[in-house]
C-alpha cells in the first residue's frame, strides 16, 4: 500500500507525492513534488522536470548564455564547459 503526500515516493512515477501541499520551506517541481528549499538553485537537478534550476539568479563569477543562440555562432567548438 502507499500513502499520499507523506514525503516518501511510494509510487515509480510520484503520483503518490504528485499535487501535495509543500512546506513553506520547500519548492515545488513543475511535477507537483516538493523538495527542500535549499535545494533549488543548487547547480544539480533535483526536480525530474529540472524546474529547480531554472531562473536562477548568476553567482558574482558566472554569467548567463543563451544557449541556442551561443551554439548557432560557436563554429568549430568542441567543447562546451
Amino acid at each position: 500500500y502507499t500513502k499520499k503526500c507523506d514525503r516518501r515516493v511510494d509510487c515509480h512515477d510520484f503520483s503518490d507525492e504528485a499535487n501535495c501541499e509543500c512546506q513553506d520551506d520547500e519548492f515545488r517541481c513543475g511535477d507537483g513534488k516538493c523538495i527542500e528549499g535549499r535545494r533549488r538553485c543548487d547547480g544539480t537537478a533535483d526536480c525530474r522536470d529540472y524546474s529547480d534550476e531554472t531562473s536562477c539568479a548568476c553567482k558574482d563569477n558566472e554569467f548567463r548564455v543563451e544557449m541556442e543562440a551561443a551554439l548557432m555562432s560557436a563554429g568549430n567548438v568542441t567543447e562546451l564547459l
